[in-house]
């Protein structure tokens, strides 16, 4: 079953799917099988629990074919999650990008996006000039259905409401130019924790490194997402599906899911170790990084957002296809 978020009349509505002919406002569906006042939105949607959406799949398949039909073509899509209490993304999660590490990570690097840098499916991807060289990073998402803290591995799927796709934006030139700052401490006041990640470089080697990714990574309009929210019960293995993104039709990277160097459960539960996971709290699991041969460094491919008025699609198998158009600002 897949939900979305879209904007009608001023306001925010639930979309359900209906098989083989489109979808409906799920107030509508409600209404028709009279279970009440429908959810406001994803996030009352989720509040209600497992035993709402129940009943949703119960009167689905019995009033899905009277139901009337939301002109899709011309919806106004949002996040399918616009009102997430955070957003959490695991960086560099990818077996083919991990080749290059100095040293393969031991557990999964977390970092913040801001929900105002949410948008939905069919909207400008704005860039900035300030922004340099930016880049797509195509990834899986799940919406969390339940929070906790210190959530065990092998119970970590069950906290998941559902699935979608995101497009984790990444101005790499403001990060290594605006955000970045070396500092030479000194060799003697370097602590083994400060080179344990990279390569030192010779005993007089005293730099600190630090980067910081607020701007580069939570712009506004840097995380595009949905258009689906595909639940969990009807996404068998999160771990095992193929990712692929086109820019302009060609492809650029095409990978799978079982490429990630810590799964989605080790990610849920390294979070909530640090983190109080909150219910409708969205994590994405890192990015999509198997080439292809016009693009041989895939998403990373020189200027592949170069082009203003280009269209770039993400499309995970079972959940969906995310399609965006960039805007040079």
């Amino acid at each position: 079953m897949r939900i979305a978020s879209i904007r009608r009349d001023g306001r925010v509505e639930l979309i359900i799917e209906l098989p083989e002919r489109g979808a409906a406002l799920l107030r509508d569906l409600y209404d028709h099988a009279r279970l009440g006042s429908p959810p406001a939105g994803m996030q009352a949607l989720i509040d209600r629990g497992p035993a709402e959406v129940s009943l949703i799949r119960v009167a689905l398949a019995q009033h899905a074919s009277r139901l009337p039909l939301v002109d899709l073509a011309k919806a106004d899509w949002l996040a399918p999650q616009p009102r997430t209490g955070k957003i959490l993304g695991i960086a560099v999660n990818n077996r083919h990008l991990n080749r290059m590490a100095f040293r393969e990570p031991t557990h999964p690097m977390i970092f913040m996006k801001s929900s105002t840098s949410l948008t939905g499916h069919g909207k400008p991807i704005e860039i900035l000039d300030d922004h340099g060289y930016t880049i797509p990073e195509p990834e899986l998402c799940a919406v969390l259905g339940k929070g906790g803290k210190n959530i065990p591995e092998d119970q970590a799927m069950g906290h998941v409401f559902g699935y979608t796709i995101t497009n984790d934006i990444t101005a790499s030139g403001v990060k290594f130019t605006m955000d970045s700052v070396a500092l030479n401490i000194g060799a003697g006041n370097l602590r083994p924790h400060h080179t344990v990640w990279r390569e030192k470089h010779g005993p007089s080697d005293g730099y600190l490194y630090f980067t910081y990714h607020t701007r580069s990574k939570s712009s506004d309009t840097f995380s595009p997402m949905g258009p689906w929210l595909t639940l969990a019960q009807d996404v068998p293995d999160p771990n095992h599906l193929s990712i692929r993104s086109w820019i302009d039709g060609e492809l650029y990277t095409d990978d799978d899911t079982a490429n990630y160097l810590f799964p989605v459960q080790r990610c849920i539960a390294e979070a909530s170790r640090f983190l109080t996971l909150e219910a409708g709290d969205i994590i994405h699991f890192g990015t999509a990084g198997a080439s292809t041969s016009k693009f041989p460094m895939g998403n990373r491919s020189v200027n592949l957002f170069e082009k203003n008025g280009s269209t770039v699609d993400v499309e995970i198998a079972g959940l969906g296809k995310l399609s965006n158009v960039i805007s040079r600002i």
